[in-house]
């Protein structure tokens, strides 16, 4: 009797699956046909024609961190995300990658021009004049090159960003991972080695 009760039961369980699974017809979709306004229904196409809109200066923002909040506000030693997570938010660095397309992007981004050399071992990187410290200090290519080479490279400095973008196998005699060098104030090198 258990057993034809369970059957039933277990036939009563698997028979939507049945039902729903099959018996609709197959859809043929023409991606050529789709526009913007059919692909996903009920989503807005979002209007770019005039730019991206840019912050304001002042006003608050909040940030929900889960825990105690960030440890640190210093990218080259922050080990958790609940620093990293609010230090992406603070700085920005001199390109970045277009979330769209994948592309490398200037768009809210430091640089305002990069050129790769012939053997594309070498990248040069346009800052404008005029930047500034929070302290009003100038923010020059010189900032870029002592950050990288004596914050990021030093080996008793640990963190996430070391850690994961600098490592090379102990014994082995490996180059860094690329060199950067000043040029003059609105313009620095980044080359990669052999």
């Amino acid at each position: 009797m258990k057993k034809a009760v369970l059957m039933m039961l277990s036939l009563l369980l698997l028979l939507p699956a049945f039902v729903f699974a099959g018996g609709a017809e197959e859809e043929i979709v023409d991606i050529e046909a789709i526009t913007s306004d059919t692909q996903f229904e009920g989503v807005r196409d979002i209007d770019r024609s005039g730019g991206w809109e840019r912050g304001r200066y002042g006003g608050r923002l909040v940030v929900p961190v889960l825990g105690s909040g960030p440890r640190t506000f210093n990218l080259a030693i922050a080990t958790e995300t609940s620093s990293t997570d609010i230090i992406n938010r603070m700085y920005s660095g001199l390109i970045g990658r277009d979330q769209f397309t994948l592309d490398p992007s200037l768009d809210d981004y430091l640089a305002t021009n990069y050129t790769v050399s012939a053997d594309q071992k070498t990248v040069t990187f346009t800052i404008p004049s005029g930047l500034k410290w929070s302290d009003g200090d100038d923010l020059t290519a010189k900032d870029f090159v002592f950050a990288y080479n004596q914050v990021f490279l030093r080996e008793d400095v640990l963190g996430n960003y070391r850690a994961n973008n600098l490592m090379v196998p102990e014994g082995m005699d490996v180059p860094l991972p690329f060199v950067i060098k000043y040029i003059n104030p609105t313009t620095l090198s980044v080359t990669l080695p052999d």
